[in-house]
């Protein structure tokens, strides 16, 4: 059923793409009158999955009449991904591209811009991550993510045409266990310009457009930018939005980097219309700025974390959450039988190695320092410390077992039982549940009780000072590279439900803004050909 609903999202696509491209004929002109001038800036346009360079021609030479020393990359058809090895064939790929980006540079050795269509703008990435002091910066158009156990953030049916042109298996084979994601927010040094649409048919916002955490960290030199505009998938190089910020992106020097506005594109009186007609707070929130869908990863609400609890408690608590929010995932996939998939055990490695990791790491030497304190002022709770102690060290046992069992499950060489696997990872839970259990009832409340109010500011000074004092790594501001696709898988699966409800929604609501903006500069170019041919 996925499929054929893809299907027909992918049939819509196409026809509003074909709408796109003749629309770009009859608009070139005034196109070329309002967006910025370059001073000779080079460019490489890299096509997308079965395109070759006459997809990205109109775009290149709306480049060219523009300033810009625009060319396309000249590697052919883009057949995707070949070979047995998804890592090995990108990392040819991008060895040729950078080829190419030398012979545009030439003897100059200025750095080149790579624009990508699609899986063309996979390949900018992975280029520009490879060899970063020969690239400017990049803009991708509608290009996915591979992430090594999300399956279904692109259109299903091109994904199934993809893996029969493919050599070799084509999910797990061309990801692996890093997967191609996008950029983290500090290198490489050079800027990251993602334009997505909600109405891609073919890969899906949650896949193109770059996590606000990455955005939010982002700073200059290293630019990272979600950019939102309504257009097809297949037509974004005709799009007369997408090409005005692909000019825009190209033309803002790195080192006064300003975020992309869009009102210096829009026609005054249409500004005025949208204005009038909904209120200018709206018309900035959603027109104006730079608009981005909200991904907020809800904490389940496991237990209540009160406001006035001491801050070492509620971060205590709130990992307590994480873990059951990790243990609810991985119990939902087993309960519908489809955890059945190479990439099911690499979620759940990723699971297991961040329960004991973290855990032993971080976690329960935060418990341990708390119930030494406690010792401080009530002594007769040594015995709640010891018991800590005791549960730690268990836990640490069975974590161990673990974790060995699901490396070897995603170890192609070695056949781990999936049966004991799965045994192994429910005695670890229980243990991990009850512990935490103990916690909650008997020892937090004893922390409260017996550590003065006035005590924990000191308290909380004191663990700030040690080395193993860290953020969660699956908070916004601990999160690592080491636990990076845990951390915004979370926030894929807290989002992949969501869905407007009614013209209140923002997102119901941006799109129509969209249209009315659309339809008003139609509507501005019609009465600037009539001006005139009248005059």
């Amino acid at each position: 059923m996925a499929v054929i609903k893809d299907l027909l999202r992918l049939q819509t696509d196409i026809a509003v793409t074909a709408g796109e491209i003749a629309l770009s004929r009859l608009t070139r002109k005034r196109l070329l009158r309002k967006i910025p001038r370059g001073e000779g800036q080079l460019v490489m346009l890299l096509p997308g999955y079965m395109a070759g360079d006459d997809s990205m021609n109109w775009l290149r030479d709306v480049l060219r009449d523009a300033g810009f020393d625009a060319h396309c990359w000249g590697l052919g058809q883009n057949r995707g991904f070949q070979g047995e090895s998804g890592e090995a064939h990108v990392e040819e790929m991008t060895a040729r591209i950078i080829e190419k980006v030398r012979k545009i540079s030439g003897a100059s050795g200025a750095k080149v811009a790579l624009v990508g269509q699609s899986l063309g703008g996979l390949y900018s990435r992975e280029t520009a991550m490879r060899y970063p002091d020969e690239i400017d910066r990049v803009i991708t158009l509608g290009s996915p993510t591979i992430h090594p156990y999300i399956s279904d953030d692109q259109n299903s049916f091109v994904t199934r045409i993809a893996s029969r042109k493919a050599e070799a298996g084509f999910r797990f084979s061309i990801t692996g266990k890093q997967g191609f994601l996008h950029w983290g927010a500090r290198q490489p040094e050079l800027p990251m310009v993602a334009i997505w649409s909600p109405i891609d048919a073919v890969v899906f916002s949650q896949s193109a457009r770059i996590p606000d955490y990455i955005v939010q960290l982002s700073q200059a030199p290293a630019i990272r930018e979600n950019l939102r505009l309504v257009c097809s998938h297949s037509g974004m190089a005709f799009n007369e939005a997408v090409v005005t910020a692909v000019a825009d992106r190209l033309a803002e020097p790195v080192d006064q980097w300003q975020a992309f506005d869009a009102v210096k594109y829009f026609p005054r009186w249409s500004i005025e219309l949208v204005e009038q007609a909904f209120g200018n707070r709206l018309f900035h929130e959603f027109i104006y700025a730079d608009w981005r869908q909200e991904v907020v990863r809800p904490r389940p609400e496991i237990r209540d974390i009160e406001d006035d609890q001491p801050l070492l408690l509620k971060r205590l608590r709130r990992d307590h959450n994480d873990f059951y929010q990790l243990y609810a995932m991985i119990e939902e996939s087993l309960a519908d039988g489809s955890f059945d998939e190479e990439s099911d055990y690499l979620l759940l490695a990723d699971v297991a190695r961040f329960m004991t990791d973290y855990l032993d790491r971080c976690h329960h030497p935060l418990e341990e320092f708390v119930f030494q304190e406690v010792l401080k002022f009530h002594p007769e709770s040594a015995h709640s410390l010891e018991a800590l102690e005791r549960e730690h060290s268990k836990i640490a046992k069975h974590g161990a077992l673990l974790l060995q069992q699901v490396e070897n499950a995603c170890d192609p060489g070695i056949k781990g039982r999936p049966d004991r696997l799965l045994v192994r990872w429910r005695k670890f839970c229980e243990t991990l549940r009850s512990h935490v259990e103990l916690e909650e009832t008997v020892l937090f409340p004893q922390a409260m009780t017996h550590i003065p109010a006035r005590a924990w500011t000191i308290v909380q000074r004191d663990w700030n000072l040690r080395e193993d004092s860290a953020e969660s790594p699956l908070s916004d501001v601990g999160v690592g590279e080491e636990f990076r696709h845990l951390f915004e898988y979370l926030s894929y699966v807290a989002n992949r439900d969501r869905r407007p409800e009614g013209f209140g929604d923002n997102r119901v609501l941006g799109r129509y803004l969209d249209s009315v903006v659309f339809l008003s500069e139609k509507l501005d170019g019609a009465l600037e050909r009539r001006q005139s041919s009248s005059n």
